[in-house]
């Protein structure tokens, strides 16, 4: 199958579980996000030093500022860290049990999708953190390998899923079945990565009006409270469109390359 014709096949998984899909990660991601974002909201403006250290890293006017600031606040360095966890979880969470969920079904409800996340979340999580680990320690070897077993380990989930074997059995199916294919898979995640660069650029063009640096004065005061508040709310809305295309799809194109290049293998 060519990129169209496997896109095309996702594209149509997507669109007949879109209302399932929609309600599942509004549960699972949006509703997180926006009490991330209050508590952030919340945090930046009741707190001065956050705000100058926005318009000082905005404005790039200390080299590391990120870096200094969180050694100089760690109460927002935990906070921030906590939060970002907390959303890592749920990602995972909603990811996970779309791939099981997916590998089986065709169709599906919100409740097959709650059981599928809830039963495959800590096999999940403990595949991502393993085969994390792995790229992490090729791509600080070197840059050439991480990126090579980037792509030979794509579908390692769906083979985690679908066969039921352990990471390290799936990791390498993953790489026999893209096998000869190296340059093709990566083609066509490329593919795949445009379509979704060209929406995140309109969502950025939205967004800039109401920029978290369009909101700090030159003094690092919030120039108007209502509307930073707007601004970081639509950008946590935004965000929200991104992720519903991005990964159920990006599941879904998995799952239908998986099958793809599996039945290919078997014919072979």
């Amino acid at each position: 199958m060519t990129f169209g014709e496997i896109f095309g096949k996702s594209w149509k998984d997507y669109k007949s579980n879109f209302k399932q899909i929609f309600l599942f990660m509004l549960v699972f991601i949006a509703i997180p996000a926006l009490i991330f974002s209050f508590i952030e909201i919340y945090f930046v403006l009741s707190n001065e030093g956050v705000k100058n250290f926005v318009l000082s890293y905005s404005q790039q006017k200390i080299e590391g500022a990120y870096f200094s600031f969180l050694l100089a606040n760690p109460v927002f360095f935990i906070i921030s860290t906590i939060l970002g966890a907390g959303y890592a979880l749920f990602f995972l969470f909603v990811q996970g049990g779309l791939i099981n969920l997916s590998l089986r079904s065709s169709r599906f409800s919100f409740r097959e999708l709650l059981t599928s996340s809830r039963r495959s979340f800590f096999k999940y999580l403990g595949f991502s953190l393993v085969s994390f680990i792995f790229l992490i320690g090729l791509f600080l070897l070197l840059i050439i390998p991480g990126i090579i077993f980037s792509v030979y380990w794509l579908l390692g989930s769906f083979v985690f899923f679908n066969e039921k074997k352990n990471i390290r059995e799936s990791l390498k199916k993953s790489r026999e079945l893209i096998s000869g294919r190296w340059w093709i898979t990566l083609w066509y995640v490329f593919l795949f990565g445009l379509i979704f660069l060209g929406f995140s650029v309109a969502t950025q063009v939205i967004r800039a009006p109401l920029s978290i640096y369009e909101l700090i004065d030159s003094s690092g005061g919030v120039k108007s409270p209502l509307l930073f508040v707007i601004g970081a709310l639509t950008d946590t809305t935004l965000q929200f469109f991104v992720n519903l295309l991005s990964l159920p799809l990006g599941v879904l194109f998995g799952k239908n390359l998986y099958f793809e290049f599996s039945k290919v293998g078997r014919k072979k």
